[in-house]
């Protein structure tokens, strides 16, 4: 992910045109292409921050049933591409806490900060050689750039199926959600080698080959995203020792991720474990 300022202040104008509600398209754009440009604008002015924190929810359903729900906390460094994730789930069987560091084509998990240097995985060998065993596949939402890494089709003709707005209104009031369709296939011939595995292993499972991203803006870029994620069996977690998943289920299993974005918050930074 690169940028300037130029780019930065064009797409912060944008982003802040959407927000007051006074965007307008160019006079030979279609509502398409302005939802194209407004997106682009947004995600260009959110990965050209220095650091970002986020707040990250999942829940894992078999089918329409509820199996495993979890939160946490998010920092992201874009320059270095290093985040972490700390979350901690709970099911039927009892609760877990994980620790996650991703540092370029690295990362690292465990139950807490001792676990972590002894389960490290190299993203780029490990996609050539078992791509279902990837954390972006098997626990969604670990990865604290999943989000993001899909949300970047944007940039990539041929990577988006469709794109609109969407106007709700509810207790909070009103707001303009954005709904963007990915070509997961697409998007893994331009995406960065230590994610091309994650988003292949991802366009090949049933439902994964087209992901429905729900996103709203503010001034800063992107304000909240989410995504409804294939994952081929429960997310595990290590705990005393031990795998720990949800309970076994022959029914499909998804994980709805939700990240927010918190621009006014300090962030850490990520060292190796």
């Amino acid at each position: 992910m690169t940028s300037g300022k130029p780019l930065r202040f064009a797409a912060a104008a944008v982003a802040a045109a959407v927000l007051a509600g006074c965007a307008q398209g160019r006079a030979d754009e279609d509502s398409d292409g302005q939802v194209s440009r407004l997106l682009k604008a947004a995600y260009a002015t959110t990965v050209a921050r220095k650091s970002l924190a986020a707040s990250v929810t999942v829940t894992v359903a078999s089918g329409v049933t509820e199996v495993e729900r979890g939160s946490g906390s998010a920092s992201l460094w874009f320059a270095e591409r290093a985040g972490r994730t700390d979350f901690s789930a709970v099911n039927a069987t009892g609760s877990t806490t994980v620790v996650a560091v991703r540092l370029g084509d690295d990362f690292y998990e465990g139950r807490t900060q001792a676990d972590l240097a002894g389960h490290l995985q190299n993203l780029v060998e490990g996609g050539q050689r078992d791509a279902q065993s990837l954390p972006q596949v098997r626990a969604a939402g670990l990865d604290p750039f999943q989000l993001l890494t899909l949300f970047s089709a944007v940039d990539w003709p041929g990577s988006v199926v469709a794109g609109k707005p969407v106007v709700k209104v509810d207790s909070a009031g009103q707001r303009t959600e954005y709904r963007l369709t990915v070509d997961a296939r697409e998007l893994a011939r331009h995406v960065r080698p230590a994610d091309r595995g994650w988003v292949t292993a991802l366009a090949g499972q049933s439902a994964g080959h087209q992901v429905v991203l729900t996103a709203t803006l503010n001034e800063h870029g992107i304000k909240t995203v989410s995504a409804d994620l294939p994952v081929p069996t429960p997310p595990p977690a290590h705990k005393d020792g031990e795998t720990w998943t949800a309970p076994p289920t022959s029914v499909p299993v998804h994980a709805t991720v939700t990240d927010q974005f918190d621009y006014g918050k300090a962030v850490a930074p990520v060292a190796r474990p």
